[in-house]
């Protein structure tokens, strides 16, 4: 079982990509990417953890949601790689908070 104080620590920021491949900064905890997403006046903080092909698990704390992706774009990052930016902060986060 993990501990309260592993994921809370697996969530902080232990590194920097300069890369803007996905329009945000990106950050990057324990196995999490951390991307922030400003949606409206809003920015939404997004933990993602995902493998080849699109297959993407995404946390959105301040909404409470727990997104999936499965894919099957294998070896084409860039055919699925902005799903969890262009996807999320474009429809699902607007269409969960009528944005």
């Amino acid at each position: 079982m993990l501990s309260k104080d592993w994921v809370t620590q697996s969530l902080k920021v232990h590194a920097e990509f300069q890369d803007q491949f996905f329009g945000v900064d990106h950050l990057y905890g324990w196995g999490w990417h951390i991307l922030h997403l400003r949606v409206g006046n809003r920015t939404y903080t997004e933990y993602g953890s995902g493998g080849n092909g699109g297959q993407l698990v995404l946390i959105l704390p301040e909404l409470e949601m727990v997104v999936g992706f499965t894919g099957g774009a294998y070896g084409d990052f860039k055919a699925w790689g902005p799903w969890s930016v262009k996807l999320v902060s474009q429809y699902i986060i607007p269409a969960a908070t009528g944005r």
